[in-house]
């Protein structure tokens, strides 16, 4: 969990997974702690951010903040606080640190091939 944290610190939102049934998807605000490890992992997400001490309904959570591929009509605004290690959260956890790639002498499609 640590290692997820500070990779979206210093490289931004992190890829990863997480397994959804119907109250995952139903989801539309709050914090989701409905557990649906038993779906296995089907989903892909991207985690953005977290919170060690989300408040909510008088209590507080340690939350990932996620983003789906569904668009801004599901959740909140298209995000959701998910409580750490619900559903599995962050399986497969990726990020990608982009390095100036080495000019290999590529032409524009205009200017023809080489």
């Amino acid at each position: 969990m640590d290692e997820i944290k500070q990779a979206i610190y210093q490289y931004g939102p992190v890829g990863a997974a997480v397994a959804v049934g119907p109250a995952f998807q139903g989801y539309s605000a709050g914090v989701f702690d409905n557990d649906e490890s038993g779906y296995g992992i089907n989903h892909a997400i991207v985690l953005v951010g977290w919170d060690d001490a989300y408040p909510w309904d008088g209590n507080t959570y340690g939350v990932w903040i996620l983003r789906t591929s569904w668009g801004s009509g599901w959740g909140e605004g298209g995000y959701m606080y998910i409580t750490y290690g619900t559903s599995r959260v962050g399986y497969s956890a990726n990020y990608i640190e982009y390095a100036h790639a080495p000019d290999f002498g590529l032409v524009a499609p205009e200017n023809g091939a080489a």
